[in-house]
């Protein structure tokens, strides 16, 4: 927690909430890279994938991983950005529906030589935040799904309080706002509950792990 005044600081939220959706169409729609998010409060965004991992330093990794960076451009302060590691676990297999019941979205930002911070005059205008989330979707029953995010946002740097909760309470905010109002709006598309092709490495990360544990899943899986 940083010192009173404008300061950095952090700012950590949860919340929780009952949809009305399979756990599998929720997490399919977040995975989709083509989805966006309606611009909202003057604060605009931008993802970019960077890279996907499935090992470091010459050994295979537990859970495949994508490099992504995260944009934020705010009203007359300088450009927020966050270098994290993505990835989704897929949990609570059920040979019925040969789907899982339950999704884990996890994130953190991380330190990486080959995509360095601002330097110079360019920390001017472009601050590296730091952030961890977990957005959970667990079916519950028949088309009925809670989902859970948690989020820790640090903005770094001069910034208001209000605006970091601002920050992060948004970006809670809109999770939640994919999985309610914008699934229904999808839902009588021919898109909607179809794997995604292009999903910033979250669809391969589900069949890395798969892959890995293919043992446990020998009645097939939507994503074969």
């Amino acid at each position: 927690i940083g010192p009173p005044g404008r300061r950095s600081m952090v700012k950590i939220s949860k919340s929780d909430a009952i949809i009305p959706f399979d756990a599998t169409e929720a997490s399919l729609l977040l995975m989709d890279s083509q989805f966006k998010l309606d611009v909202k409060d003057s604060v605009t965004g931008s993802t970019t994938f960077l890279e996907y991992l499935t090992e470091f330093n010459n050994q295979k990794l537990d859970y495949a991983q994508s490099i992504i960076l995260e944009e934020l451009k705010l009203p007359l302060l300088a450009k927020r950005e966050m270098l994290s590691v993505q990835t989704v676990l897929p949990r609570k297999y059920n040979q019925e529906t040969k789907q899982f019941d339950e999704y884990i979205f996890v994130g953190k930002t991380i330190a990486n030589p080959k995509y360095p911070p601002p330097k110079g005059t360019q920390k001017l205008s472009v601050v590296r935040g730091e952030m961890f989330f977990a957005n959970i979707i667990e079916r519950k029953a028949n088309n009925l799904s809670m989902l859970t995010t948690i989020l820790a946002l640090d903005a770094k740097g001069f910034i208001s309080k209000s605006l970091v909760a601002k920050l992060a309470t948004s970006k809670r905010k809109d999770i939640l706002e994919v999985v309610s109002s914008k699934l229904r709006a999808k839902q009588k598309t021919t898109t909607l509950g179809i794997v995604p092709v292009n999903s910033n490495g979250m669809v391969d990360a589900i069949k890395y792990h798969i892959a890995k544990n293919k043992e446990q899943f020998t009645q097939g899986t939507i994503f074969d």
